[in-house]
Order: C-alpha cells, then sequence, then structure tokens
C-alpha cells in the first residue's frame, strides 16, 4: 500500500491463532465451520485491510483504540477487548451474514431419511426432550447438518418444531 508522505495513516493489525475462535466456539448452540472461513480469508485477494475499512460499524472502534487513554494492563486488557469487537463484527459481516444467504445444503437420501426418523425421536421425547447434541448423536449425524436440515426439510427449526408439537398436544 502507497500513501501520500504528507497525510495521516493509522493501521491497526490483529493477528490470533485457530486455537483463539476454537475457544469461543465451544459455546453450545454455536455453529461454525472453521474450513469454510478459512476458504472465505483465502478469497480475500484484496487483503483484509481493504475489505474492513469499508465497515461503517468499526469506524467508532478504531476510533476509540486511536485514542485509548487507558494505561499499563487496564490498556493491554481494553485493546484486546477491542480487537474482538474488530473480530467479531468482521465475522458477522463477511462470514455469518454471507452465510445465511447461502444457508442450503446438500442432504443425501440417507440424510434425509434421518431427519425424517428425527421428528419421530421428537414426538416420543416431547416430556423429556433430547438436547440438539443428544439428537444428532442418536442418527448419527452432526450438529450442523441436522440443525440446518431439519429446517431445510421442514421449513422450521428443532425447537420450534417441539414447541408447536407440544402446543398441539
Amino acid at each position: 500500500m502507497r500513501y501520500p508522505a504528507e497525510s495521516k495513516w493509522y493501521g491497526v493489525s490483529i493477528c490470533f491463532e485457530e486455537s483463539f475462535l476454537d475457544s469461543f466456539l465451544k459455546i453450545p448452540g454455536v455453529i461454525f465451520d472453521m474450513a469454510m472461513f478459512k476458504e472465505m480469508l483465502k478469497d480475500n485477494n484484496t487483503g483484509l485491510e481493504f475489505k474492513i475499512s469499508k465497515l461503517p460499524e468499526l469506524e467508532l472502534v478504531f476510533y476509540q483504540i486511536l485514542n485509548c487513554q487507558y494505561k499499563g494492563v487496564s490498556r493491554s486488557l481494553y485493546l484486546e477487548s477491542k480487537a474482538i469487537e474488530i473480530i467479531s463484527l468482521f465475522m458477522e459481516k463477511e462470514f455469518f451474514s454471507r452465510r445465511r444467504e447461502t444457508a442450503k445444503i446438500n442432504l443425501l437420501l440417507q440424510d434425509r431419511e434421518k431427519l425424517h426418523a428425527i421428528k419421530e425421536i421428537i414426538i416420543e421425547n416431547m416430556l423429556e426432550p433430547l438436547s440438539i447434541t443428544e439428537l444428532a448423536r442418536k442418527i448419527g449425524m452432526n450438529t450442523y447438518k441436522l440443525k440446518i436440515g431439519f429446517k431445510e426439510i421442514y421449513g422450521t427449526t428443532i425447537l420450534n418444531y417441539l414447541r408447536d408439537m407440544r402446543m398441539e398436544t
């Protein structure tokens, strides 16, 4: 990148290990495909610097970083939290929102049969419902495919289906 010598230019670099994201993604109910996220980063041949600078939500965050008045440990914690905020905003805008637009997945015949079986399992365990993870284990499918596939076939989430069945009963 080149900038005129007389212009003011500020930069913020954020580097993190894959394990950093993993620590946040172990929260129950979080759906995240690390391989797809890495592919999305590779697809950004123009550079993240350019892409991030185009997100208006980040203007305030960068201003707060540049004008941080804290010292010592407080400064480190504050700047780390702002880095996490930048990562969060970037992921929401460039990854999760993109995923929501293209959420359809290819389901094999066996997957569709498993998803049809899930309905019966949900109804049988209506009074003491199984968790999404337990349902996934019971039919031998990962939780992501279970959630997305169920919604694709039935047009509703597993929890909404359970609620509707309870109301109907």
